[in-house]
C-alpha cells in the first residue's frame, strides 16, 4: 500500500491557530519510526505525549516551533504491539490521534 493510504490526517481547520497533524505509517510495525508532521500558524511550543490504552506515558517531549511546520519521529523499538494515543498540545489547542503498533 502507498504511503498516502497509510497517512492519517486530522483536525484540519481554517480557524487561526489550529493546525493539521499527520502520523505515518499507520499501522506501525515495531521498530519502525513513527513520523509526526504538524502544520500550524501558531508559534507556541508544542508538547507531545504518547500513552497506551491504560494511560501509561511512554514518551513525553517538548519542542520549540520556529515556523509553520514541525517534523519529528519517534523510535517504536521498545513498544509492545497494541493501540496507543499521541497527544499534541499547543497553547489552548489539543490534538490527539490513535495509532496501532503491530
Amino acid at each position: 500500500s502507498s504511503t498516502l493510504s497509510n497517512t492519517v490526517a486530522l483536525l484540519k481547520s481554517a480557524e487561526e491557530g489550529k493546525g493539521e497533524l499527520t502520523l505515518f505509517p499507520v499501522p506501525l510495525h515495531r521498530g519502525e519510526l513513527l513520523n509526526l508532521h504538524f502544520y500550524s500558524s501558531a508559534t507556541e511550543p508544542v508538547r507531545m505525549t504518547i500513552v497506551d490504552l491504560y494511560g501509561k506515558v511512554l514518551l513525553q517531549e517538548e519542542a520549540a516551533k520556529t515556523g509553520e511546520k514541525l517534523f519529528l519521529n519517534f523510535d517504536s523499538q521498545g513498544w509492545s504491539a497494541g493501540s496507543y494515543f499521541l497527544i499534541l498540545d499547543q497553547g489552548n489547542h489539543r490534538y490527539s490521534k490513535r495509532f496501532i503498533v503491530l
